[in-house]
């Protein structure tokens, strides 16, 4: 894996990667390596290795049966599935200091926003935006837009926890 424009790149004592970008650390845990023998996962010993100030790949340090499939699984903290029915697009997402998730984006579905300022849909294309708790449950979701298509293009949170969503209409007097 190979990233332009990052300021740093590096692998910590318990093998976890770090980059640095202009917008903050980004910080991914090191990979679960494991092949699946007879039924039962055996972890086979590796982690990440730099190759150079940008780039970096995965390193194998332990035995392993090259006959069999080898995965190699990032730590994942948690993910869900958010919208309904029809088609749903997510174009911005947003992080607070305790954790929480905001995502906005376009919904062409209906009936599954729920707890948040507009349970409502429009027809056309409405906005949504939704909170997500910071072990990815739902907390709240809403609905913005008019009589016509709307998209949520970017989504923001301050410290107090007001919520900002920027976005496209084309309905008016909403």
């Amino acid at each position: 894996m190979s990233y332009e424009g990052i300021e740093g790149l590096w692998i910590d004592d318990a093998g976890v990667l770090h980059v640095q970008t202009e917008l903050g650390e980004l910080i991914d845990d090191a990979p679960y390596i494991y092949q699946e023998i007879d039924g039962q996962r055996v972890e086979v010993a590796g982690g990440f290795q730099l190759i150079d100030a940008n780039t970096y790949s995965f390193s194998l340090t332990g035995a392993y049966d090259a006959s069999r499939e080898l995965i190699l699984d990032p730590d994942l903290a948690w993910s869900t599935y958010m919208g309904g029915s029809e088609w749903d697009f997510g174009h911005g997402i947003a992080v607070d200091s305790s954790g929480g998730v905001y995502v906005t984006g376009v919904t062409g579905s209906f009936g599954w926003v729920s707890g948040g300022f507009d349970t409502s849909f429009n027809s056309g294309g409405d906005i949504f935006a939704t909170k997500l708790t910071s072990s990815g449950g739902h907390a709240w979701s809403t609905y913005l837009g008019g009589s016509d298509s709307d998209a949520g293009v970017g989504i923001a949170v301050d410290s107090s926890g007001g919520v900002y969503v920027t976005g496209i209409t084309y309905s008016s007097g909403w």
